[in-house]
């Protein structure tokens, strides 16, 4: 199972001298409306798993199986990041915080504000919250 151990030393590998805060969060990327007309039922086998990693530099997003095992990184410095919206949930359960790149892609990430196993999930996700609208705004 995922914990807060884990995490930390998997992203430690990823970190350099210049990232001076670093906050995490476990998020999860939903299938479109469309797979889930579509393949109804199926389309939760299109939902992608993250740990986000957000820094005072870069976006970290570590891709996870269905099972939880920590796979693939992909580093992406804010520079390269054009928009970031925050919202949050009916009754405060957590944020969607959708991602425009400069390539006019998007990901919309579904974080919730407690997730087993992730003590620091609520605190970094706050945390997270403040970093992205002090460098993009609301």
């Amino acid at each position: 199972m995922i914990n807060d151990k884990i995490i930390e030393e998997t992203i430690a590998e990823l970190l350099d001298e210049n990232d001076l805060e670093v906050y995490y969060c476990y998020g999860i990327v939903f299938a479109s409306l469309g797979k889930k007309i579509l393949f109804g039922d199926f389309a939760i086998l299109d939902m992608k798993y993250y740990i986000l990693t957000f820094t005072n530099n870069k976006l970290i997003m570590t891709k996870m199986s269905i099972a939880g095992k920590l796979k693939e990184s992909k580093t992406i410095e804010y520079k390269h990041i054009k928009e970031v919206k925050i919202s949050t949930w009916i009754v405060g359960l957590g944020k969607k915080v959708t991602i425009k790149f400069d390539d006019a892609s998007k990901v919309k990430f579904s974080i919730y504000g407690r997730v087993r196993g992730i003590k620091k999930q609520g605190e970094n996700l706050k945390n997270i919250c403040k970093i992205l609208i002090d460098k993009f705004g609301k």
